[in-house]
């Protein structure tokens, strides 16, 4: 496994993914100027709306600011109202409506937060500061 500080909070979410039977493509966390994470889904998916939502696959893009989902296509993105380190059920629980049927997000903020956030938000934000 990847050594980065938020690599095991993106796992945690591939792993929620693949819980709920939408195992992602692929999943990683990246090292770049600043921490990110994708969750990917192919344009051949079967759990997700390729047909008229997705036609070119459809991404989960993390990084300290939270989440987005962005269109494969065009790489529009959508903001996922929520902690930057939301419980990965519920993100799969707030984002499935959107990728299986095309349905809105949600208004609502969620709240919810991953039970190991603290410690990687601390390493994550260590990095950080070890990189400035």
């Amino acid at each position: 496994m990847n050594d980065s500080p938020h690599a095991s909070y993106i796992e945690a979410v591939a792993n929620a993914f693949t819980r709920a039977n939408m195992e992602p493509t692929f999943w990683e966390p990246l090292d770049s100027d600043a921490p990110e994470g994708v969750i990917h889904f192919g344009s051949d998916h079967p759990a997700i709306d390729t047909y008229s939502s997705w036609p070119g696959g459809v991404e989960l893009v993390w990084d300290v600011g939270g989440w987005q989902v962005v269109d494969v296509d065009d790489r529009s993105g959508m903001e996922i109202r929520s902690d930057s380190y939301i419980d990965p059920d519920a993100l799969v629980t707030l984002v499935r409506p959107l990728l299986v049927d095309g349905d809105p997000m949600p208004r609502e903020w969620d709240t919810s937060r991953w039970e190991h956030a603290d410690t990687v938000e601390k390493a994550v934000n260590a990095s950080l500061h070890d990189g400035a």
